[in-house]
């Protein structure tokens, strides 16, 4: 089943979470140059998740969530991304971040946000910028000014990572000497959105800076620093993977639907295009299909070791209930490695589309920006390959 603009939320939705992605796909297409000209998701594109429950794909069953494995989960992101780059990173970052509140918050936390008819949605910021004093009951803090909010109109309750300090504003440590921080989530009447995103790519995304004045948040809306690190085991929503490895890997889905949106583009587009010194349309060049050839096949070779590391992480969990140094290395690698080949991907189809890709609005030009802003971000950089290198390395000295 197809949705329509029409019925996208009177239609029940039902299936894998790469079916749902892909009932709403031509929703989220057709709402993408207007999430461009307002900065944010439309109301549309967003109710059309809601629809397919798409948010919640990580969420356990349990509390009404689709219980989804990593791969389903991944693939949906993929497909949304495919249609609208800013929507399937905001899908990204949201069912990320509601994955984690139900996993890592105790049980009062977790009933509180999704044992309603209405289920919480989640993002925000991870780093450490907020500020709070532990109090009786939960925590005093807060945080001045956060950036990049990306989904944050529809955020029912937004992060806020707070470093804990005492009561004259002296940063505290653990027993090993890591500096002590909790995430907090803060209900939507209670954080301010700032602005602040004037963009080229990624531009639907609604990153804008938010604030968080002073306020008591209550031990249910916190998360457990030391939990939140080690992961835990949920047979629901699947591996013991952390919070930053999972968020490292939910680029990788967003690039691999970029990178598919610009082969489709650039062959749809080369079907018809014409270009001096080329007898024939584009697409009949032995030039042009040659390297067609070439970089579908490095996407497709890309996207299938993330998916297979995703479910080695998955199987491993499963069976040992661990994640080892070395899968952990290994996503953060193939992440890492998704960008690289999007870099030849996304370029080779913004040459060969000529003047259609830098029109506005258009599909192709809005694949390159997305990706050239994506591929910008602090999570994916030559550094995460070098960080994935010690563990990789070991595996081969060992054998």
């Amino acid at each position: 089943m197809t949705m329509t603009q029409d019925d996208q939320i009177r239609t029940t939705i039902t299936g894998s979470p790469l079916e749902r992605a892909k009932s709403v796909a031509p929703v989220i297409d057709a709402e993408a140059d207007a999430g461009e000209a307002g900065t944010d998701v439309t109301p549309t594109a967003a109710d059309a998740l809601k629809a397919a429950e798409l948010f919640w794909m990580w969420v356990p069953e349990e509390l009404g969530g689709l219980g989804a494995d990593l791969v389903g989960g991944f693939e949906a992101i993929e497909e949304i991304s495919r249609a609208d780059g800013s929507t399937g990173w905001v899908l990204m970052a949201t069912s990320v971040g509601t994955r984690n509140a139900a996993i890592y918050l105790d049980d009062e936390g977790r009933q509180a946000l999704f044992g309603g008819p209405e289920k919480a949605i989640l993002g925000g910021f991870g780093g450490p910028l907020g500020v709070a004093v532990e109090v009786e009951g939960g925590l005093r803090g807060r945080a001045d000014r956060l950036p990049f909010g990306s989904g944050s109109t529809y955020i029912t309750n937004i992060a806020a990572h707070m470093k804990i300090v005492d009561e004259d504003g002296n940063q505290r440590y653990l027993e090993d000497g890591t500096p002590f921080t909790r995430v907090a989530y803060i209900p939507r009447d209670r954080f301010e959105i700032l602005g602040n995103w004037d963009v080229m790519g990624l531009v639907a995304t609604g990153s804008y800076d938010y604030r968080v004045p002073e306020q008591f948040i209550p031990d249910k809306f916190v998360m457990k620093q030391r939990d939140a690190r080690l992961g835990a085991a949920n047979a629901s929503s699947g591996p013991v993977i952390s919070r930053a490895s999972l968020g490292v890997a939910g680029h990788g889905g967003v690039v691999l639907g970029i990178m598919k949106r610009a082969l489709q583009e650039v062959a749809r587009i080369t079907t018809t295009k014409k270009r001096e010194g080329v007898s024939g349309t584009l697409a009949e060049s032995d030039v042009f299909r040659k390297e067609f050839a070439s970089r579908e096949a490095s996407y497709r070779a890309a996207r299938a070791y993330f998916l297979d590391t995703l479910a080695e992480i998955e199987k491993s969990a499963a069976e040992t209930n661990e994640v080892s140094p070395e899968l952990g290395a290994r996503i953060q690698q193939a992440t890492t490695y998704v960008h690289e080949v999007a870099d030849g991907v996304v370029g080779f189809a913004h040459l060969w589309a000529g003047s259609e890709a830098v029109r506005l609005p258009s599909a192709i030009g809005r694949c390159t920006r997305d990706y050239q802003v994506a591929k910008n971000h602090l999570l994916i950089n030559p550094l995460t390959m070098l960080r994935a290198a010690g563990p990789i390395l070991e595996t081969y000295l060992d054998d």
